[in-house]
C-alpha cells in the first residue's frame, strides 16, 4: 500500500476510516469496539467483556454478532493493517487503531514538550465518536463518561498550550492561531476558551489580536462583556488589570516630545583666514562623542555649519538651541579655545583651551574629543542639576535615588519598593527614560524570582524597556533590558546585538558589564562571560548579591561548581540561587547539602519540577541545561 493509499482511522469528532482515495464503511459498533479497546486501562478487554457490552439485549447471540463483525473489520481495514488484534480471549487494537487521532491524543495529552501540545490540540476535533448513538445501557453510560473526559483533556490541553507557548512572552502568532481554530471549532460557545485567547494574546502584547477576539465574542453573546462572566469573574478581571499594567503605557509614548537642552556646536573661527578642515572634523566628531548622552540633544553640526558660513540664509533661532558651542583657533596655531554658552543669556558657562598641535593632533585625535566631550557633558549636566532643584525633576531624581538604593537587595519585597520609586520618578517626570529603564529591570528580576512562571511581568518589561530606548535612544539602559527580555525570550541573535549596542553606549557601567557577562555565559562563550564579570568586579567591588548571583551562574556554565557555590555564599540572601546552589553541592557530591537546599527549593517553589526549572535557564548549550537537569534530579528535585 502505497502513502496515498494509506488508512487513516479518526475517532474524534465524527468517526471514519479512509485513504487519499476512498472512505472504508464501517458499522458504528466497529468504531465502537475499537474505542473500547483503546480506552481499557490494562489496553485490552474480554471478548465476553465486548459482546456483553455492543448486545446487552441479545446474550444468546452477542458472541456470534462479535466474530461477524470481527470479519467485517477486517476486510474494511485490508490485509496490511489492523484494527483489532484477537488473541485467545482477549482483544487488544491493532496497528491501524494505534496510529489512530485518539492513540495520538491519549499519547500527547500529558505531555509537557511545547512541541507535543501544539501537535496534539488539532487532533481535538470533537466528541468521542460523534454522532455515534448506537449504544445503550452500561456501554451508553460509559461512552458518555468518556465523552465529557476527553472534552476536558482536550480544552486543558489546548490552555495548557497557550500557556506554554506564550511563557516568556512571545510566541509565533500562526501557533496561537491554530489553537484558537482548534478550541473554537470545538466549541465555539465556550466562554473559557474566549478568555484564554485573550490572556494568551496579552501575554505576547498582540493588542490587536485581542480585540478581534473580543469582537468575536461579542458577536457569539451579543452584548456579553467578559467581566461579567459569572463563573469566571477573576480570570476576566486579571485581564484588565495586565491591560492597563502592560498595554495602555505604551501608548503613552507615542506622541511625545522631547524636551531635553538642545546643543548646537557652530564650526571654530580664525582671525586669519579660514580653518583647516581638521579642525572642522574635529568639532563634528565632538558632537558624534555628545550624541550619546541622555540628558541632552545634540544637534547635526551640518545645519549648524551652514548657518555659520551663510550657505544657509537662516537666523540661529532656527536651530532652538539651549546651550552653544564655540571655538577659536590661537594665532599660534597650537591651541584651541572653546566655550559653552547659554544660547538665551549668552552667559558663558564654561571655557577651556585645548593643545591642537598639528604634528600631534593626528595621534591625539580622539582624546582630545573625548576630553571635550565630558568637559561639554559634565557641565550641562551640572547647569541642569542646578535648574532641577526648583523644578518637578528634583522630585523625580530624589524617587529615582530611593529606589537605586533598594536594588542592593534581590529581596522580593525590597525589589516592589524599589520599583514604586522608580515608577513614582516617571510619574514625576515622563521623560525620565532611565527610571522607565529600571522600572524594566525591577520587573525582569521579579519574573525570575518567582521561577518565571508569570509571563505578564516578562510582558510589561519588556514595555518599559522600550519606553526607556524610545524615551532615551542614546542611553544604554533601555537597550540593555530590551537585551535582557530577547535573552529570555531565546531571541539570542537580537539580544547579543541590542547588548553591544547598549555597551557602546555605556562602555564602563559595571551594572550593564555584569549583566552582559551573564548572557554571554547564555550565549555559549563562558571564558569571555568570566571575563566580563572580572571587569564588572573591578570597577564595582563590594557589588549588590545580583553580581554574585550572576558570577554563580557564569562558574556553574564553565562545570565550576565549587566557584558557583563560593560566589553564592557571598549573598546577603541566598534565595534567588537555590537552584544553583542544589544543582552545584550535587554535583560535587555533597548529596545531605543538596538535598537540604532541594527542601528550600521545594517549599520555595511549590509545584515546579525539575523540568519546569529547567524551562527557566535559555542556554544555548544544551549540554548546560542537562548537566542542570542531573544535579537537580541527584538532589532529589524529579
Amino acid at each position: 500500500m502505497d502513502n496515498g493509499d494509506a488508512l487513516k482511522l479518526q475517532l474524534l469528532g465524527a468517526p471514519s476510516l479512509s485513504s487519499a482515495n476512498e472512505k472504508r464503511p464501517l458499522p458504528a459498533k466497529a468504531y465502537l469496539l475499537v474505542a473500547l479497546t483503546l480506552l481499557a486501562r490494562s489496553g485490552q478487554i474480554a471478548r465476553e467483556t465486548a459482546a456483553s457490552l455492543l448486545w446487552p439485549d441479545k446474550r444468546g447471540a452477542a458472541a456470534a454478532n462479535l466474530r461477524q463483525l470481527l470479519v467485517r473489520v477486517r476486510r474494511a481495514a485490508g490485509d496490511a493493517d489492523t484494527l483489532i488484534e484477537a488473541r485467545g480471549k482477549n482483544l487488544f487494537p491493532g496497528s491501524l487503531a494505534r496510529s489512530s487521532d485518539l492513540a495520538t491524543f491519549l499519547e500527547l495529552r500529558d505531555s509537557s514538550a511545547v512541541g507535543n501540545l501544539i501537535a496534539g490540540v488539532p487532533l481535538f476535533r470533537g466528541d468521542l465518536l460523534e454522532g455515534v448513538n448506537d449504544a445503550s445501557g452500561e456501554l451508553a453510560q460509559w461512552l458518555l463518561a468518556q465523552r465529557a473526559a476527553l472534552r476536558e483533556s482536550g480544552f486543558a490541553m489546548a490552555e495548557r498550550a497557550l500557556i506554554e507557548v506564550t511563557r516568556f512572552g512571545v510566541a509565533a502568532a500562526t501557533d496561537i492561531r491554530s489553537i484558537e481554530e482548534s478550541l473554537l471549532g470545538v466549541e465555539p460557545e465556550r466562554t473559557e476558551s474566549y478568555l484564554a485567547l485573550i490572556e494568551a494574546y496579552r501575554r505576547v502584547g498582540d493588542r490587536s489580536a485581542v480585540e478581534r477576539v473580543r469582537r468575536l465574542m461579542r458577536t457569539v453573546f451579543g452584548a456579553f462583556k467578559e467581566s461579567s462572566v459569572s463563573h469566571a469573574p477573576a480570570a476576566a478581571a486579571s485581564i484588565e488589570l495586565r491591560e492597563k499594567g502592560a498595554i495602555v503605557d505604551q501608548d503613552r509614548i507615542d506622541g511625545r516630545k522631547d524636551r531635553r537642552p538642545r546643543v548646537a556646536i557652530f564650526p571654530p573661527t580664525c582671525v586669519e583666514g579660514l580653518v583647516p578642515n581638521l579642525y572642522r572634523a574635529l568639532l563634528a566628531d565632538v558632537a558624534d562623542g555628545l550624541s550619546r548622552y541622555r540628558t541632552f540633544v545634540v544637534l547635526a553640526p551640518h545645519s549648524s555649519y551652514a548657518i555659520a558660513d551663510g550657505s544657509a540664509q537662516k537666523p540661529a533661532s532656527l536651530l532652538d538651541a539651549d546651550f552653544h558651542v564655540s571655538s577659536a583657533l590661537g594665532l599660534d596655531g597650537e591651541h584651541l579655545a572653546l566655550r559653552l554658552t547659554h544660547a538665551e543669556s549668552d552667559q558663558i558657562v564654561w571655557a577651556a583651551r585645548y593643545s591642537a598641535q598639528r604634528e600631534q593632533l593626528r595621534l591625539t585625535f580622539r582624546h582630545l574629543s573625548r576630553q571635550i566631550v565630558e568637559s561639554i557633558a559634565h557641565e550641562i549636566e551640572r547647569s541642569r542639576l542646578l535648574s532641577c532643584r526648583v523644578e518637578r525633576t528634583a522630585e523625580a531624581y530624589l524617587h529615582f535615588l530611593r529606589g537605586m538604593q533598594h536594588f542592593a537587595s534581590c529581596d522580593l519585597p525590597v525589589l516592589r519598593r524599589a520599583r514604586a520609586s522608580f515608577r513614582a520618578a516617571a510619574a514625576a517626570d515622563d521623560q525620565f527614560g532611565e527610571a522607565r529603564g529600571r522600572i524594566a529591570q525591577s520587573l525582569l528580576l521579579e519574573w525570575l524570582l518567582l521561577g518565571g512562571t508569570d509571563p505578564f511581568l516578562l510582558q510589561r518589561a519588556k514595555v518599559e524597556a522600550n519606553a526607556a530606548a524610545s524615551i532615551d535612544p542614546g542611553g544604554a539602559i533601555g537597550h540593555w533590558m530590551r537585551a535582557v527580555v530577547a535573552l529570555y525570550q531565546r531571541q539570542f541573535d537580537l539580544s547579543a546585538d541590542l547588548f553591544m549596542q547598549a555597551e557602546a553606549l555605556s562602555p564602563h557601567s559595571a551594572d550593564l558589564l555584569v549583566q552582559h557577562a551573564d548572557a554571554l555565559a547564555h550565549f555559549g562563550e563562558p571564558d569571555v562571560a568570566w571575563q566580563r564579570f572580572e571587569q564588572a568586579i573591578s570597577i564595582n567591588p563590594l557589588p549588590p548579591d545580583i553580581y554574585w548571583w550572576a558570577g554563580a551562574g557564569i562558574a556553574f556554565s564553565r562545570s565550576d561548581f565549587v566557584g558557583a557555590i563560593g560566589l553564592c555564599r557571598r549573598m546577603k540572601s541566598d534565595i534567588p540561587a537555590l537552584r544553583l546552589l542544589t544543582a552545584s553541592h550535587a554535583l560535587v557530591n555533597d548529596l545531605p547539602t543538596a538535598r537540604s537546599y532541594a527542601r528550600r527549593l521545594k517549599e520555595t517553589y511549590p509545584g515546579l519540577d525539575a523540568r519546569e526549572m529547567l524551562k527557566m535557564r535559555p542556554d544555548r548549550r544544551s549540554e548546560v541545561n542537562q548537566t542542570f537537569l542531573k544535579g537537580l534530579r541527584l538532589a532529589g528535585i524529579n
